[in-house]
């Protein structure tokens, strides 16, 4: 793991810091992406230090996608926030 030093922000009034910058977790749910490159993208950004995912049921896969790789997600104050329409 690389990790290096990502700014951070307030996550609205919530009392929540996340990195100031977030992945948006569509890029992992189309189903012409392989499971390895979901997987290497997923630790791509962990590793640049984001803890703000966003994803939402109309991204696809990627919900599973994450859910399936939550032993590579390190306790670390992770924040996934998803639209519910």
């Amino acid at each position: 793991m690389v990790t290096r030093s990502m700014l951070a922000r307030n996550y609205g009034s919530t009392g929540i810091t996340v990195s100031a910058v977030g992945f948006g977790a569509m890029q992992i749910g189309a189903p012409d992406i392989n499971e390895a490159a979901a997987a290497a993208m997923l630790r791509g950004v962990l590793d640049l230090g984001v803890t703000l995912i966003d994803t939402a049921r109309s991204y696809g896969l990627s919900e599973e996608r994450i859910g399936a790789r939550e032993t590579m997600i390190p306790c670390r104050g992770l924040v996934s926030c998803a639209a519910c329409v």
